[in-house]
């Protein structure tokens, strides 16, 4: 650019003064051009994107569920477990949190995976 400038002090002509200016720039802008092998993945995410359209499982109210691979087991909190809020409500200390909601699972009955994972989902996401 620096050299383009020093033509421009006294041009010849208009048209020379341009074409050396869009030299210059060429030059500084040539790393950055995109080649067609950087357009394939935004080309690839924009035929692909609307597709997952509804793709994950939905529970009544449209909300997105998690999907779980193994059996999902109904468990009952511990008796000892009881508690009662300040407005007199009776709740359940489980010591549990919903990996749907993720809400303090507060019910007596919520839903655990059958296998060794640590998945848990409270009476109100498993319905």
């Amino acid at each position: 650019v620096h050299s383009a400038m020093e033509s421009l002090v006294c041009p010849e002509s208009a048209g020379a003064a341009r074409a050396l200016v869009r030299e210059a720039l060429d030059r500084v802008f040539q790393d950055t051009a995109a080649s067609a092998a950087d357009l394939w993945v935004p080309a690839a995410l924009a035929t692909a994107l609307p597709l997952l359209y509804q793709g994950l499982p939905r529970d009544q109210k449209g909300a997105c569920v998690v999907p779980h691979p193994h059996p999902l087991v109904k468990c009952e909190a511990p008796k000892n477990s009881i508690m009662m809020t300040g407005t007199g409500v009776q709740m359940y200390e489980t010591g549990r949190a919903c990996d749907n909601c993720d809400g303090h699972i507060t019910d007596q009955f919520f839903w655990k995976c059958s296998e060794s994972c640590q998945v848990d989902f409270c009476r109100r996401c498993y319905a």
